[in-house]
């Protein structure tokens, strides 16, 4: 990220990073599914702080996490070998308020969009799925809109930098 800021002072301007680890985001059994794309924006030098704060939060947990996410933590992966098996409900609470407590320590700027499935399909009509995308990336792009309106409504001096990451080396198209 550094190499694509302004005179490469990567720690002097915000960027916004949207991670969207998505795997059955939409509920096959709901009438009207929705997507939802969330995230968080600061400046490089927090972003940098808060990636090392957070891993040691991580590393403070009862049993190694790796990485977390949300569905495990709701117990939706129950297998032996996930992140939150054995934990107790005060151990869990303590993880949850830890890592809770730690995002609402730092200056992030919220935002996030979700859009129902039903919408989608009026409005993509035609050619337009084609030319804009599916249901996440019209959801990422609308955030991409919405964070760079408050960025000009906050008077700015430079624009946000967004980096989408499409997938991983498993990720196919």
């Amino acid at each position: 990220m550094r190499a694509t800021s302004p005179n490469s002072l990567w720690g002097n301007h915000r960027f916004v990073v949207l991670e969207c680890y998505i795997d059955e985001s939409e509920s096959k059994g709901a009438n009207d599914p929705t997507v939802c794309v969330a995230g968080y924006m600061g400046q490089g030098k927090t972003w940098r702080r808060f990636a090392r704060d957070w891993n040691k939060a991580l590393d403070r947990a009862p049993k190694r996490v790796d990485m977390f996410h949300a569905t495990d933590y709701e117990g939706q992966r129950k297998s032996k070998d996930g992140n939150f098996y054995g934990w107790t409900i005060p151990q869990r609470a303590r993880f949850m308020t830890d890592l809770i407590n730690l995002v609402k320590g730092y200056k992030l700027k919220e935002f996030g969009v979700a859009i129902h499935r039903s919408t989608y399909k009026q409005v993509m009509t035609g050619n337009r799925g084609h030319v804009h995308g599916d249901l996440t990336l019209v959801a990422a792009k609308l955030a991409i809109y919405n964070i760079s309106a408050w960025a000009m409504y906050r008077e700015w001096k430079y624009a946000p930098s967004f980096f989408i990451e499409s997938g991983s080396k498993y990720y196919e198209r």
